[in-house]
C-alpha cells in the first residue's frame, strides 16, 4: 500500500511538472514595464534577458528605461528602431503617441536639437504619405510638426543671442 501511494504522488508530481506552462518573459516584461515600477523592471530584464524578444519587447524596454537611467542615446537609438521596423504594424496615429512624441521630447531633452529637427521632418513626410488617416486628422498633425520644426529651426538663434546677452552680462560684473 506504502507503495501505490508513494506511485501515485510521483505520478501526480510528475504530471504536474510535465503540464506546467512556460513563462513568457517578454509578455511578463511588457506587462511590467505601463506599471513604471522602474528597479522591479530593470531587475526582471537582467533576469531574463536572454528569454526576451529582442524584435519589440527589448526596444521598448530599452526606450522606457533608457529615459529614467539616464541612457537618453541608447533610448533614442530603441525609439527610432521600433518607428522604422514597426513591428507591431501599428498605425500612424499610434506609432507618433506612444514612440515619436517621447522620442522628440526626450531630444529636446538632451539637446539634440538637429536630430529633433531630422525626426520632425521624418514624421512629416510620413504623415504626408499617409492615406489611412483622415485628411483633416492629417493636416492637423502635419501643422503641429511643423510648428514644432520651425520652433528648432530658431532655436539656435534664440541659444546664441542668450548666449551673448550672458556673455555681456558677466563683462559688466
Amino acid at each position: 500500500m506504502k507503495h501505490l501511494k508513494l506511485f501515485f504522488l510521483l505520478l501526480v508530481l510528475s504530471s504536474n511538472a510535465i503540464f506546467a506552462q512556460q513563462v513568457n518573459h517578454s509578455q511578463a516584461l511588457a506587462d511590467l514595464i505601463p506599471t513604471k515600477r522602474w528597479f522591479e523592471i530593470e531587475d526582471y530584464y537582467q533576469l531574463y534577458k536572454d528569454s526576451i524578444d529582442k524584435e519589440f519587447v527589448e526596444l521598448w524596454y530599452i526606450a522606457e528605461t533608457g529615459i529614467v537611467f539616464n541612457r537618453p542615446f541608447e533610448a533614442i537609438n530603441a525609439y527610432e528602431k521600433l518607428i522604422d521596423k514597426n513591428p507591431l504594424n501599428m498605425d500612424m496615429l499610434t506609432l507618433i503617441g506612444l514612440f515619436w512624441q517621447p522620442l522628440l521630447q526626450l531630444c529636446a531633452d538632451v539637446q539634440e536639437y538637429a536630430k529633433a529637427k531630422e525626426l520632425c521632418q521624418k514624421v512629416i513626410t510620413l504623415l504626408e504619405n499617409d492615406i489611412d488617416i483622415d485628411s483633416e486628422m492629417r493636416l492637423s498633425y502635419i501643422q503641429g510638426f511643423y510648428k514644432q520644426l520651425k520652433v528648432l529651426c530658431n532655436l539656435k538663434k534664440y541659444i546664441q543671442n542668450y548666449l551673448s546677452l550672458k556673455k555681456k552680462i558677466t563683462q559688466k560684473k
